[in-house]
C-alpha cells in the first residue's frame, strides 16, 4: 500500500519534487501544477508575463517610476520583490523606444538603392548620348538659331535630370594631404560585387578594402545601414550604464553607496526617459513649441531624483547634476560614434 501511494503522489514536471496534497504551486521551484497539456490562453498570457511581467507589479513600477526617485528609494529599502528588476525595466523600455524610433523612420530617404543606382547611370548616360546629338547637328545645320534651340533644349533636360556626374566619390581610410577620394561609376556599383569592385578601383590592403567595400554597401543601402545602427543603440546605452555609474560613485565617493546602487538609479532614470523620449516620438508632431516642457521636465526630473536618492544639499546637488550631465554628454558622444563605426563595419 505504501509503494502504491508513492507511485501515484503527484510530482512537480519541473524539478520532480513531491507536491502536498493539493497544492497549486510546487514549493521546491515555484511553478504552477501541470500535467503538460497547457491551453492557448495560458501559454499567450504566460509568454506576455515573462516578456513584460504584466501583473499588478508592472504597473506599480511604472507609477513609482514617473516620481522622481521613488522606485530607486524603494528598491534600496529592500522592497526587491514588490517592483520589477530594475535591468528588465530598463531593457524593457528600450526596446519599447528604439522599435518605436526604427518604425517612424523605416521610410527615411538615406543614401541610394540598387534601383536608384541604375537610374542615376541611365540618367548620365542620356545626358552625354544628348550632347554629343546636339553637337553633331548643330555642326551640321551651322545655324546660329538651330544651335540656340538646341542648347536651350539640353540645359532643361540636364536641369530636369539634375545629374552631371555618373560616378560617386568613395573615401579613403587613411587620409592624407595627397589622397584623393575615388570616385565609382554608378555603373559598376550596379553590375558589380564588392570584391570585384576593390580589384577593378585598385583598392589594397585590408583595412583600405574594407572601408571601401562598407562604404559601397552603405552608399547602395544608406536606409538599411541607419536601421541596423537604430537596432545597436539599446546595446549602447546598455554598455554605458557600468560608466555612468562609475561617475556617480566619483560624485558621492564620500557617501555610503555600493557602486551596484549607482547602477540601479542609472538603469531607473534612463527607463523614464526612454517612455518620455517614445511618447514624443510619437506625439510630439502635435506639441508644436511645447515639446521644449517635456524636454526640460527630464532635467528636472534628474535633479530632483538625484537629491532624494542621494540626501544631499541644494548647491551639492546642482553642482553634482551639472558634472555629471558634462561628463555624460562626452559619454554619449563617444558611444555613439563608437556604435556608429562598429555598426558601419559589421553592416
Amino acid at each position: 500500500m505504501e509503494n502504491n501511494s508513492e507511485s501515484t503522489q503527484r510530482l512537480c514536471r519541473n524539478c520532480e519534487s513531491p507536491l502536498p496534497e493539493n497544492a497549486v504551486y510546487c514549493p521546491q521551484c515555484s511553478q504552477k501544477y501541470t500535467t503538460g497539456k497547457i491551453p492557448v490562453g495560458y501559454f499567450v498570457k504566460e509568454f506576455f508575463s515573462e516578456l513584460f511581467n504584466l501583473d499588478s507589479k508592472v504597473f506599480k513600477t511604472i507609477f513609482a517610476l514617473f516620481i522622481p526617485g521613488k522606485l530607486t528609494i524603494e528598491y534600496f529599502s529592500g522592497k526587491h520583490k514588490s517592483f520589477g528588476s530594475p535591468i528588465r525595466i530598463f531593457l524593457v523600455t528600450a526596446i519599447i523606444l528604439f522599435a518605436i524610433v526604427g518604425i517612424k523612420t523605416s521610410d527615411l530617404d538615406v543614401g541610394f538603392d540598387d534601383t536608384t543606382i541604375v537610374s542615376r547611370a541611365e540618367r548620365v548616360k542620356a545626358i552625354h548620348n544628348l550632347d554629343s546629338i546636339n553637337q553633331v547637328i548643330s555642326n551640321q545645320f551651322n545655324d546660329p538659331g538651330v544651335t540656340s534651340a538646341l542648347d536651350s533644349a539640353f540645359a532643361k533636360f540636364n536641369e530636369i535630370e539634375g545629374v552631371k556626374d555618373d560616378s560617386i566619390p568613395i573615401g579613403k581610410f587613411v587620409e592624407t594631404e595627397f589622397s584623393q577620394d575615388t570616385r565609382v561609376a554608378a555603373k559598376d556599383i550596379a553590375e558589380l560585387g564588392l570584391e570585384e569592385l576593390a580589384d577593378k578601383y585598385g583598392v589594397e590592403g585590408f583595412f583600405e578594402r574594407l572601408f571601401f567595400k562598407q562604404q559601397i554597401k552603405s552608399t547602395k543601402d544608406g536606409r538599411g545601414l541607419f536601421q541596423y545602427f537604430i537596432g545597436k543603440l539599446t546595446l549602447m546605452i546598455f554598455l554605458m550604464m557600468p560608466f555612468l555609474a562609475l561617475i556617480l560613485k566619483l560624485l558621492y565617493i564620500r557617501r555610503d553607496f555600493y557602486y551596484v546602487e549607482h547602477l540601479i538609479f542609472s538603469f531607473h532614470f534612463h527607463a523614464f526617459v526612454f517612455l518620455i523620449t517614445a511618447a514624443l516620438v510619437v506625439f510630439g508632431y502635435y506639441l508644436g513649441g511645447w515639446i521644449a516642457l517635456p524636454i526640460v521636465g527630464i532635467f528636472v526630473y534628474q535633479f530632483v531624483a538625484m537629491k532624494k536618492v542621494y540626501k544631499q544639499s541644494f548647491f551639492k546637488t546642482f553642482l553634482k547634476f551639472w558634472i555629471l550631465n558634462f561628463l555624460y554628454l562626452f559619454l554619449t558622444i563617444f558611444f555613439f560614434i563608437l556604435t556608429l563605426f562598429i555598426s558601419f563595419v559589421l553592416f
